[in-house]
């Protein structure tokens, strides 16, 4: 697991975090889960239930829900959970990183993907930009052709703060607020990210190729950026944040190509795309305290 510093950490969901601090401390993930019923080999219909999981830098987290089997998940090898669906544990993780750029995107209207054994299955590559909507703070399969599927979730260096702890009542819009403490060696900043390829039932962020999605990055709707505070957009692959800094609210795009490893110093290379797990947003720790109070909405990945 990798971490890096520089005035603020960065930290990202799923398997490893790298952080623009020194911290080896994880931040926090909340994630509220909610699938819809997915039809397996057009037999078995496994439906997963409203699941609320909490991750904790190096620490247990509880997660509830409301179905009948309760499972015991794992975060990034280091936070762990529980939770309950109908069948199978589903959790969020947590990340770090940066973007800037844009372009309003459009809607793909092809076929969605099937659910096989509760991971999702692509059908095809983007031909135009794909809607990435969640729905109570889960992206479903069923939603889009490219399969992508996973949870939302908050996180934090247990300085600052960040709300809500999970997005069990939000729609198509992630909207949170908070305040990041002036930064030093524990203080990072917090975030909200997505994770690209999660099963029902595991917490893990799998890889997801973009290559074979046909998708070279994300466009998304920011609402507002912190007065006196930083804010980056991050891809982790393969376990490495890779960041840019979001220097303008409104609608933009950020690709794949536009982040680097450790962006906030000259020389890092952008991410390997057949390789991605998550994708977030973090507001990082600088030497004053800042609140921040801000939506990201129409998120799509562009071919």
């Amino acid at each position: 697991m990798k971490t890096s510093r520089l005035f603020m950490t960065v930290v990202l969901g799923g398997a490893a975090t790298v952080a623009c601090s020194s911290s080896d401390e994880q931040p926090v993930a909340t994630s509220t889960v909610t699938s819809t019923t997915a039809t397996v080999g057009g037999a078995v219909t496994n439906t997963v239930n409203t699941a609320s999981v909490t991750s904790t830098a190096a620490s247990t987290a509880a997660t509830t829900a409301t179905s009948a089997v309760t499972g015991t998940a794992t975060v990034a090898g280091v936070t762990t959970g529980t939770a309950t669906t109908g069948g199978a544990s589903t959790t969020g993780a947590a990340a770090t990183t940066t973007g800037a750029g844009g372009a309003t995107a459009t809607a793909d209207t092809s076929a969605t993907a099937t659910s096989g054994g509760d991971s999702c299955t692509a059908t095809g590559a983007a031909t135009a930009a794909v809607p990435i909507t969640p729905a109570d703070g889960w992206v479903d399969c069923a939603s889009n052709s490219i399969g992508i599927q996973g949870a939302f979730y908050t996180y934090d260096d247990e300085t600052s703060t960040i709300t809500p702890e999970d997005f069990s009542a939000s729609g198509a819009e992630v909207c949170v607020t908070g305040t990041v403490a002036a930064s030093s060696a524990d203080v990072w900043g917090a975030g909200v990210g997505f994770n690209l390829n999660q099963d029902v039932g595991s917490d893990t962020a799998n890889a997801w190729d973009a290559t074979a999605a046909g998708v070279t990055g994300i466009s998304f709707n920011l609402s507002a950026l912190p007065a006196g505070g930083l804010l980056r957009l991050i891809y982790t692959s393969a376990g490495v944040d890779y960041c840019v800094e979001v220097t303008a609210a409104g609608m933009q795009t950020v690709l794949f190509s536009e982040t680097a490893e450790e962006c906030w110093s000259a020389g890092g290379g952008a991410p390997p795309v057949t390789t991605l797990e998550s994708v977030k947003w973090q507001v990082a720790a600088v030497t004053d305290e800042y609140a921040f109070d801000f939506c990201i909405s129409e998120v799509a990945a562009v071919p």
